[in-house]
């Protein structure tokens, strides 16, 4: 008999409760980034110094984070709109860990933000004009995708993993 990852996790069988743990640890990832970042303290990896001074909270940690939210909710029918501001967010956080040398995360990010939005754009709008509403929305996503492509151009071949050539 061999024990499965479901096995092991009973919340991974119930997607609700799944969901809910996924937006506990966004909720409690901001608030500490934003601790972290308001008392001096770093989020960006060991600073080297005393055991006070380590990050046990990344950037990384929080993009991660809000991207599988994200994705969580991108693959639900009545919420995939909610997931392009968390794309958005773990984009910001990114590109602030990233500098200017942006990596295949960047790249992959940035197309599940043209994705979000091409998604979206399939959902009913409640605006006077729909219509109008969905071109826009369709003319954001394929500028995001352009984007993604844009970094992707700019990344050494040296650098690019997989994520680069999706």
């Amino acid at each position: 008999y061999t024990l499965s990852l479901h096995d092991a996790l009973p919340i991974l069988q119930d997607p609700k409760k799944a969901e809910a743990a996924q937006e506990a640890a966004v909720e409690l990832s901001l608030k500490e980034l934003a601790y972290r970042q308001g008392s001096g303290l770093p989020v960006n990896g060991s600073s080297g110094g005393d055991d006070e001074k380590i990050a046990w909270l990344t950037r990384t940690d929080v993009v991660i984070a809000l991207v599988e939210l994200a994705q969580t909710y991108f693959a639900s029918d009545n919420k995939a709109d909610l997931s392009i501001p968390l794309f958005l967010r773990a984009l910001e956080i990114l590109r602030q860990e990233e500098g200017p040398n942006p990596t295949c995360r960047q790249v992959m990010l940035i197309g599940d933000v043209a994705a979000a939005m091409g998604g979206r754009a399939q959902l009913p709008f409640r605006v006077e004009d729909p219509e109008a509403a969905r071109a826009q929305t369709i003319d954001n996503a394929r500028q995001w995708a352009a984007k993604a492509l844009e970094i992707n151009e700019r990344i050494p071949e040296g650098e690019k993993d997989e994520g680069c050539y999706v």
